[in-house]
């Protein structure tokens, strides 16, 4: 019997000690999000650190992280920052891209960025930056056909999300907000201006 209380309270303290966790890794990773927006980069990755430190499982902050030491010139951490996800989440289509986009300023990668890129496309084809840097590879290797294939997918999805936002915008405009979709304000909560029919 006692065997099992302290299972019991084991578990419990895992339980509260990995909520803590979480908790404390989006207030870091909401903090990165603030100053990555206001181009404070420095503030952003440590940050965003702090929340992968918080818990190692919250791809969105590795993700940013990797992004964010990408955009200080970086590189070859962010490199880290992006393979490390792929091995602890095989097939992550957005960590593939980022490695084929850093590849890429490197001239004898281009191989290695062609195949991250094709990847990246086949686990989700909606990545419409993976599209677009493989364009620009066939383009600057000259293989005009199959950069305008990969121009033509990034279009495509472009074309999805407008439709997206017309939608959008729609149903704002019914709720009694104009335009809300195509501002980079953060949305507006409806309750309070909705119309009543």
């Amino acid at each position: 019997m006692s065997n099992k209380k302290y299972l019991l309270l084991f578990a419990l303290l895992f339980l509260v000690l990995n909520c803590k966790n979480r908790e404390d890794a989006v207030a870091s990773y909401a903090k990165g999000v603030d100053f990555y927006a206001k181009k404070s980069l420095e503030k952003a990755l440590v940050e965003f650190s702090n929340a992968v430190k918080a818990d190692s499982s919250f791809v969105s902050a590795r993700l940013m992280k990797g992004k964010t030491e990408y955009y200080l010139g970086k590189h070859e951490n962010a490199a880290e920052t992006f393979q490390d996800i792929l091995d602890d989440f095989p097939g992550n289509a957005s960590s593939l891209t980022w490695l084929g986009k850093i590849y890429m300023l490197d001239s004898s990668k281009r191989d290695d960025a062609k195949q991250k890129l094709s990847h990246a496309i086949q686990l989700d084809d909606n990545q419409i930056d993976a599209h677009y840097y493989l364009g620009k590879l066939f383009e600057q290797e000259g293989n005009v056909k199959d950069a305008l294939i990969q121009y033509s997918h990034g279009i495509e999805i472009a074309k999805r999300s407008d439709k997206i936002k017309r939608d959008l915008n729609e149903i704002y405009r019914n709720a009694g907000l104009s335009n809300v979709a195509e501002s980079n304000e953060p949305t507006p909560e409806l309750t309070k201006k909705a119309k009543r029919k």
